[in-house]
Formats: C-alpha cells, structure tokens, sequence
C-alpha cells in the first residue's frame, strides 16, 4: 500500500486513488497569520460590469485587496498563500463581501477552494514580505507580475479607512454539464469563519498598489482612482467545525 494512506476508499475529489486534498478539508487553522490590505476605489462602473453575470446588487465601487501568508497551518495538506479582491454585495437586503479574484500558489489549494465552497481561484505565485521598512506582496502568473501591494508603516494613510463589509462570504458555486454546454449546478453558498479569527494586532498605513491585466485575468480594470490606505494585521486563524463549512443558502440550477 502507498505512503500516506492511500489508496483511499471514499475519497470525495479526484483522483480517487489519491485524492488531490483531504476530507474532511475542516478544521484547519493558521497560527500568526499575517494579512496585508490594500483600501482602493474603482472607477465608476468597473465593479457594476463584474457583478452583472450574478444575481448581486452594486453597493459601491470601493474595494479590498488582501494578502495573507497562510503557510503556517496545521493542515495535513500543506498551507498556502492568498491573494484576493473583495468588494461589498447586497442579496435580499442583506450585505456580504463577494470574491471577484482570487489566487493561490498550489493545485490543491485552489480545487479545494473552487470545488468546495465556490471561491473563484486560480493559479499565482507570489511572496508577502518585509523589506526595507516596508510591507510588500506581490503576484506572478506565467513568469509576469501582475499584482504588487506596498505598505508603508511609516506613514499615515492617505486617507481615512473605509470599513467595508467583507463577511459573511457570499460564494456562487458553478459546476458544469459534463456532456455539452451549460450548467448543471449553481448554489449561492456562505461563509464565514470571521467569528473564530483571534487578532494579535493591528497597524495602518501608507498603500500603493500595482494591478496589471494578463491573458484571462483582466484585474489591471481595477487600478484604482483612489487608494484610502493599507493596514497589516497578524493573528490566528481557524477553519473550525462550526464555521469553517460552507451553507447553502440558495439554488439557483
């Protein structure tokens, strides 16, 4: 029989010989997670256009960017790093925060992710680091930097920080028919592990931030038109049994 405990008998992903991540993929957590964001504003109608394939309502055009270096986790699957662009929705009068981009270094992490709980994830590779006073995270996508954050610590923002809602997540899980076009399932899922995060601290600053369009990845349309500031965060965060699990609030097909 092959290491690590395969093959598996009931995996659910595939290969099912040997799974691609585990089950059950809950609970993990991440100790002194350190979390880097980017406070920016899109140009009018940028954020209305992206919102148009689902059944959400514009709120505003402000928007989040965030990197966090989950690599410090228990999970048995390995860690990872994140990198998303998050605005506010509104569905049925409530707001949520809905993923419009999201990037992960690894296979696993973003089938998961996508298979899972619906997070639009796709391949990058990129670093979050300190350097010369600064705060710095950057993204590559076939050998091209299309994503830079910066913090300066040093600094004030340049503005005040707007406080948007990013939580709950309102996820749209798409899975495709296998035998022509079209859809075969589509859910509105959410979730939220927000309650179970433990923050260790907190600091504000200058941002800047470089954002460039690539083949199939069109985020240079958010170069924003302002930028509020940044803030860097470190703390611990939990996948738990009683959040970490995605809910089905709604479906669609």
């Amino acid at each position: 029989m092959p290491e690590n405990g395969f093959p598996v008998k009931n995996a659910n992903n595939i290969p099912l010989q040997m799974p691609l991540y585990d089950d059950p993929f809950v609970p993990y957590q991440v100790a002194d997670m350190p979390c880097l964001c980017i406070y920016c504003r899109a140009a009018p109608g940028v954020i209305e256009k992206y919102l148009e394939p689902t059944p959400f309502e514009f709120v505003s055009s402000d928007f989040v960017v965030s990197a966090a270096d989950m690599m410090n986790t228990g999970h048995t699957t390995g860690g990872f790093y994140d990198v998303a662009l998050v605005v506010t929705i509104q569905y049925k009068g409530r707001r949520y925060g809905y993923y419009l981009f999201e990037y992960e270094q690894d296979d696993y992490c973003v089938c998961a992710g996508r298979e899972l709980w619906g997070y639009p994830k796709k391949m990058a590779t990129g670093n979050l680091v300190k350097k010369g006073g600064k705060i710095i995270a950057n993204l590559v996508r076939n050998g091209v930097e299309f994503l830079r954050l910066e913090m300066d610590p040093e600094k004030p923002p340049q503005d005040d920080l707007p406080n948007p809602v990013i939580h709950p997540h309102l996820n749209i899980q798409v899975m495709p028919n296998c035998d022509g076009p079209g859809i075969f399932s589509k859910r509105i899922l959410l979730r939220d592990t927000s309650a179970d995060f433990v923050r260790k601290s907190k600091t504000t600053g200058e941002g800047k931030i470089t954002l460039k369009s690539t083949h199939n990845n069109p985020i240079g349309e958010f170069t924003p038109v302002k930028i509020y500031g940044a803030s860097y965060e470190i703390g611990d965060y939990f996948a738990t049994p009683a959040n970490g699990w995605a809910k089905v609030l709604e479906t669609l097909v």
